[in-house]
C-alpha cells in the first residue's frame, strides 16, 4: 500500500524568506485570518433537487492513489440500483443487522465552506485537515500537522513538511491552518466517539474530489469512492461506500450503524433508509452526468458563498 505521503520527492528546498512587515501594518497571515474569521455571510445559491448539477459546480479533482476515472461511482451505482430494483421486505433494523467491520476508514467529520473567495476546507474522522481551492488545487495536512501534500490543478503532487515549503504556498497554508483552526474552535466532530480498526491508520489519505449542495444536502465525494450526504434538516448523514459494499447512518444523536448493501437487499430494511438509498441513487446519477459531460471542471463558482446554516454571525457559515 502505497504510503500517505513521501517527503523523498522534493529536495533542496530554499529556505523561507523574513515575511515580517512594519509595525501597525497588518501582515498577509493577519489580513486572511481578519477576513476568514470576521467575514460577512450571504445566502447560498443550491442546486435544485430535481436538476442536473452543472458541471461548473462540479470538481473533477484528483486522487492521491490510482482510482478508476470515475471514482468508483459506476461500482457504487450499480450496487445501489441492485438494491432499490429488488423487492426488499419492509422492517425495523436490529443491531445484528449492523456491520460495524464494514465502516468506512475515512469520512468528513467537519467542514466549512467559504467557497465565494477561497474553497471549502474540512476535517477527516483522523483529525487530518484539507483545502479544495477555487482554482481546483488541494492541499492536506496530516493527522499529526506535520506533513503537507499539495496538489496542483495539473494532478501533480507535491510533499512538504509543515515548515519547509515554497514561498508560493504560503497564502494557502496559511488559509489551510485557519480553516482548522475555526473548525476546531466552532464544530463538533462528526464520529469522535468511533474507534478506529486496526491498520486503519496505514490507509491512504483521500483528498475531497467532488462536491455540491442542494437545498437539502451537501454532497461530498472522496477520492477512495466514499460518498457522504449530510442532510440539513436533521444533520443526519449517509455515508456509502462502494469497497465496502455498506452504506453508514448516522442518526441525529450521532449514532453510527452500518449495514452491508447485499444484507439489507435480502432481508429489507426501513422506509426511512430505503428512502435516502434512493436520494444517494439520484445524486450518483447527477455527479456522474456531469463529470462526464464536463471533464476538469471546477466546484467552486466564484458567485458561491458561505455554507449556510441560519446562522447570522458574520463568520463562514458552517454545518455539522
Amino acid at each position: 500500500m502505497a504510503p500517505k505521503f513521501n517527503r523523498h520527492s522534493e529536495v533542496g528546498i530554499p529556505a523561507q524568506p523574513d515575511r515580517r512587515v512594519p509595525a501597525g501594518v497588518l501582515s498577509p497571515k493577519q489580513l486572511v485570518k481578519q477576513e476568514l474569521m470576521t467575514g460577512h455571510a450571504r445566502a447560498l445559491n443550491a442546486v435544485p433537487e430535481n436538476k442536473a448539477v452543472d458541471g461548473d459546480r462540479i470538481d473533477r479533482g484528483v486522487a492521491l492513489a490510482k482510482v478508476p476515472e470515475d471514482g468508483y461511482l459506476s461500482e457504487l451505482y450499480e450496487q445501489i440500483s441492485s438494491l432499490l430494483s429488488a423487492r426488499v421486505p419492509e422492517r425495523q433494523l436490529r443491531v445484528e443487522d449492523e456491520a460495524p467491520e464494514a465502516m468506512p476508514i475515512f469520512w468528513i467529520s467537519k467542514w466549512v465552506d467559504y467557497s465565494d473567495k477561497y474553497g471549502i476546507g474540512y476535517q477527516l474522522c483522523d483529525n487530518s485537515v484539507g483545502v479544495l481551492f477555487n482554482d481546483s488545487s488541494k492541499l492536506v495536512l496530516d493527522e499529526a500537522g506535520n506533513e503537507l501534500t499539495y496538489i496542483e490543478k495539473n494532478e501533480k503532487e507535491n510533499y512538504y513538511g509543515i515548515d519547509c515549503y515554497p514561498d508560493t504556498l504560503a497564502k494557502k497554508v496559511t488559509l489551510l491552518k485557519y480553516f482548522r483552526t475555526y473548525m476546531n474552535e466552532h464544530l463538533i466532530k462528526a464520529g469522535a466517539h468511533v474507534v478506529k480498526k486496526d491498520g486503519d491508520d496505514l490507509a491512504r489519505l483521500p483528498v475531497l474530489r467532488y462536491w455540491f449542495r442542494t437545498r437539502s444536502a451537501i454532497v461530498l465525494h472522496l477520492s477512495n469512492g466514499t460518498l457522504q450526504i449530510n442532510f440539513f434538516e436533521d444533520h443526519t448523514k449517509t455515508i456509502v461506500c462502494p469497497l465496502m459494499g455498506a452504506i453508514t447512518y448516522i442518526d441525529e444523536q450521532r449514532n453510527f450503524r452500518v449495514y452491508k448493501l447485499s444484507h439489507l437487499q435480502t432481508y429489507g430494511c426501513t422506509t426511512a433508509l430505503m428512502s435516502r438509498l434512493r436520494y444517494v441513487k439520484t445524486m450518483v446519477e447527477r455527479l456522474m452526468t456531469s463529470s462526464s459531460t464536463r471533464p476538469g471542471s471546477i466546484s467552486t463558482v466564484r458567485t458561491r458563498s458561505t455554507s449556510a446554516t441560519g446562522s447570522q454571525t458574520g463568520r463562514p457559515q458552517v454545518r455539522l
